[in-house]
């Protein structure tokens, strides 16, 4: 490692890329919304069409997970030093060396921005949180949330980047089934996007996109199935799970989408008059830094 440099944001908080930001926020926020609309398949209730909010009033609907208490140890698990070497680089964590050549770059909140923007203002700058709930007819509902990095590389001909974000996280999940033909899943995890465009604003293009499952349950038959709240947990692109290296030359404004999603899948025959079937699913984590290692 030659530089360490402290958060590669000035760029981003001077307005100097103002427009170009605003650009690249948008531009990002279609393709994710893209995703979530591929994956997604709307609940179609009989009578009222696809995506029609059905409240049978008789039956309750999904209790999403409570991640209260577990939520409270994030800080604590924040500060794990063996975690946080194996983000920055360190000879003690043989798998997370420094490379000869190596700079990194360390981004702090507040970040560049968050996409969707939360109505409630709740959570914190640093906190990557959503829940997904699928209730009595089938359908597949993927949510995500993302928190956005931008960052201009200096000028060179040639460059490999890695993002490397230290994020630890809690999750849980609830299934309640009523018959063998009745299927249920629910997953969790994680989601890189890195988009890039020249200076000018043109040229834009998807420079990476990289996602694993972190955790994925699946039942049916008849009955009811509880996951942890928030007692399972991990830390977010380690172990195994890094995102790999880019192609990120100087003189490109990038941006990059670290997010957090959650998916619950309801398949089988329409169910009867008093349906007992949900799934419900929720993650949550925070991200006190993220690290950009350009060689």
């Amino acid at each position: 490692m030659r530089l360490l440099r402290r958060n590669p944001g000035p760029v981003e908080r001077a307005g100097r890329y103002g427009a170009l930001r605003a650009e690249a926020h948008d531009h990002v926020r279609d393709l994710l919304d893209a995703k979530r609309r591929s994956v997604s398949k709307p609940v179609e209730v009989p009578g009222l069409g696809e995506g029609a909010q059905f409240s049978p009033g008789h039956v309750d609907a999904p209790v999403p997970p409570d991640l209260g208490a577990a939520k409270e140890r994030l800080s604590a698990r924040a500060s794990s030093p063996r975690a946080r070497s194996w983000v920055l680089g360190s000879p003690h964590v043989p798998q997370r060396r420094f490379r000869v050549g190596e700079t990194l770059h360390i981004a702090t909140p507040p970040y560049a921005g968050r996409e969707p923007v939360p109505g409630d203002g709740t959570l914190a700058d640093d906190q990557l949180e959503c829940t997904s709930m699928v209730l009595h007819f089938p359908g597949t509902d993927w949510t995500w949330v993302s928190l956005l990095i931008d960052f201009v590389p200096h000028r060179s001909l040639y460059s490999r980047a890695q993002i490397r974000p230290f994020l630890p996280y809690v999750y849980g999940w609830r299934m309640i089934t009523d018959g063998p033909d009745c299927h249920e899943s629910v997953a969790g995890g994680f989601a890189m996007m890195v988009t890039s465009r020249r200076l000018d604003g043109s040229d834009a293009q998807q420079d990476l996109y990289y996602q694993y499952t972190a955790y994925t349950e699946h039942q049916s038959g008849t009955r009811f199935l509880r996951g942890p709240d928030g007692d399972s947990d991990g830390y977010a692109f380690q172990f195994g799970n890094e995102a790999p290296e880019f192609t990120a030359p100087g003189g490109r404004f990038y941006t990059a989408a670290i997010s957090a999603f959650v998916t619950t899948s309801l398949d089988g025959p329409m169910p009867p008059a008093r349906p007992l079937r949900n799934a419900a699913a929720a993650i949550s984590g925070r991200m006190p830094f993220v690290v950009i290692a350009r060689r």
